[in-house]
Formats: C-alpha cells, structure tokens, sequence
C-alpha cells in the first residue's frame, strides 16, 4: 500500500498469510504487484545482476583468502582467528553498472 502501490511485505507470519490470500483472491492485486516488479526492473538493486555477481565473486574471493590462512593448519580446522562469516559490502550506488572493484 501507501507510496508504493502494489508492493508487498510480511513483517510476520501473519502478514505472510494475508498476504498470500489476498493475492489469490485478487487479480487485480496480482496485476499491481506484477507491475511494481516490472516496473522496479529499471532501478532496483534487487534486478542489477552485474552488481550482484560483482558482489558473489567479492564473496568468493574473500572465502578463498581465509581458507589460504588454512594452509598453515595441521588438522584443516578453522584457525579462531579467521571469520565464521564473510560480509560483502555493497559498493556506492554512485558507481556506474559494470564498475571493476
């Protein structure tokens, strides 16, 4: 609702149920659902596949960096020192589709 007509968020379980029927109950909500996704395409993050395999292969550098500290490791077992996670930050919306990082 409210300033983007057609989009749709569950903050809980409940939501979600709703949600969902009232998508099934209501083509026409389906159609304007349909159209906030088509119309996003253009501008949201959520469609931008060069940023986001820009990001995965970030991600995938990064785990290859912690695992070479492995090497060092006589049983391979994570050394406590090395992250249990990796966060990949996103690079500033200011940088053009197809910036290299």
């Amino acid at each position: 609702g409210g300033a983007h007509p057609g989009v749709v968020v569950a903050r809980n379980v409940e939501d979600y149920v709703a949600l969902t029927l009232a998508l099934v109950r209501s083509e026409k909500k389906r159609k304007a659902v349909r159209k906030a996704l088509l119309d996003a395409r253009e501008s949201s993050p959520l469609f931008d596949v060069p940023l986001w395999t820009r990001s995965f292969e970030a991600g995938l550098s990064m785990a290859l960096d912690s695992l070479a500290g492995l090497e060092g490791s006589r049983d391979g077992s994570l050394a406590p020192s090395l992250p249990a996670h990796l966060i990949v930050s996103r690079p500033p919306s200011s940088l053009p589709s197809g910036t290299q990082l």
